[in-house]
């Protein structure tokens, strides 16, 4: 963009007015498209940092209890790990059974209520 600018004022050479000015347009562009509260990594990612956040932390979770325990964990020990650090079990419910849909986490057997990370 910097490039850009010096181009419209008819010169080789790009300056650092120029490289002021693409900031500025750039910064301008986030703003008016992504807004104040801008997450770069929400983008590429595709999920928000407080999600990526209390996904990782049930993983975290689900991990130390298997390392503790026989390999498989209870579900309701993660819930109450989750409660814990300020995870609800509705929200712990939710982020498990995505983490499963994707491949992360394994549920073994439904009936049991057990959990291992894959």
């Amino acid at each position: 963009m910097a490039e850009a600018s010096a181009r419209i004022r008819l010169s080789q050479e790009a300056t650092l007015e120029d490289a002021e000015r693409a900031i500025k347009i750039t910064r301008l562009w986030r703003y008016a498209l992504m807004g104040e509260d801008f997450d770069e990594t929400s983008t590429y990612a595709g999920k928000k940092g407080t999600v990526r956040n209390k996904e990782r932390t049930i993983r975290d979770i689900v991990s130390t209890l298997q390392n503790d325990g026989d390999g498989v964990v209870n579900s309701i020990d993660v819930y109450n790990e989750a409660e814990k650090v300020g995870i609800d079990r509705n929200n712990a419910e939710t982020i498990i059974e995505k983490l499963v849909l994707n491949g992360t986490l394994m549920r073994p057997s439904l009936v049991d209520g057990t959990l291992a990370i894959v």
